[in-house]
């Protein structure tokens, strides 16, 4: 019999909440500007720093009675639709980005993807760290 482990909206914050302060720590600890390796690094903490940004949402979510919730679209629009985040389409933006840069090796893509990150997602990212803060 396999054991599941089930993480609390504590759990869950917790690990989002470290992810977020590694990218966070790299973006202010190097020097500007910053090279395509450090930006290449950044946009890969980006990839799962949303992953488990969605994550706590989605145990957030459930612990408000939401259901059917099992992918970062329906958790990014069911947070919006619940006020846990405030603006829908920088999170729906930022599912587009993971696939993106993950598949991209093009200069523009790199810095196209990086601008995001800096002047969009992390204020994203810093909202949610706030928000689920106050329900701990």
């Amino acid at each position: 019999m396999e054991v599941v482990e089930v993480l609390t909206l504590e759990d869950r914050f917790n690990n989002f909440e470290l992810v977020f302060i590694h990218l966070q720590n790299a973006i202010n600890e190097n020097t500007l500007p910053h090279s395509d390796i450090t930006k290449e690094g950044m946009l890969k903490r980006f990839e799962y720093t949303h992953v488990y940004a969605w994550k706590a949402m989605k145990v957030w979510l459930k612990s408000q009675g939401v259901k059917n919730i099992n992918n970062a679209k329906n958790v990014s629009i069911e947070a919006y639709n619940n006020n846990l985040i405030q603006k829908l389409k920088p999170w729906l933006d930022m599912i587009d980005s993971r696939e993106i840069s993950f598949h991209s090796f093009k200069q523009e893509v790199l810095e196209s993807e990086y601008k995001k990150l800096i002047e969009i997602y992390m204020p994203q990212f810093e909202d949610l760290r706030f928000q689920l803060k106050s329900y701990l």
